[in-house]
């Protein structure tokens, strides 16, 4: 074992690693990342709209996304807290977003007549 957090703070989504860091959802939306190596916090910020409901997607261009509860929040991996960018989505998303053929796909609750497939 190379290191440990003595308490993890309340969350269900799971932890993503990116540029050797580890990236986690806490409740109440508060974002640890973590430095890989040693286990050192490097920043613990708050993402406004979002829950740690679904797990984030790291991608390969060193982006890290959060897309729950009706916002989507896009985090540059790094040792400094940097916000990309961030969304409505428009409708409550509870299921963890899947990435194919450069698109992320996600699943809103809601009927066929929403207009959500």
């Amino acid at each position: 074992m190379k290191w440990r957090v003595a308490q993890i703070p309340e969350g269900l989504s799971s932890p993503v690693i990116a540029g050797g860091r580890l990236y986690r959802l806490h409740n109440p939306n508060v974002l640890k990342c973590f430095a890989l190596e040693t286990g050192e916090v490097l920043y613990a910020e708050r993402l406004e709209g979002v829950t740690g409901w679904a797990s984030p997607v790291a991608t390969a261009d060193g982006r890290v996304y959060y897309a729950s509860a009706g916002r989507s929040v896009v985090v540059k991996a790094g040792p400094a807290f940097e916000v990309l960018g961030t969304g409505d989505l428009g409708a409550p998303n509870h299921a963890s977003p899947a990435v194919s053929g450069g698109r992320i796909f996600l699943n809103f609750e809601g009927s066929p007549g929403d207009g959500w497939t």
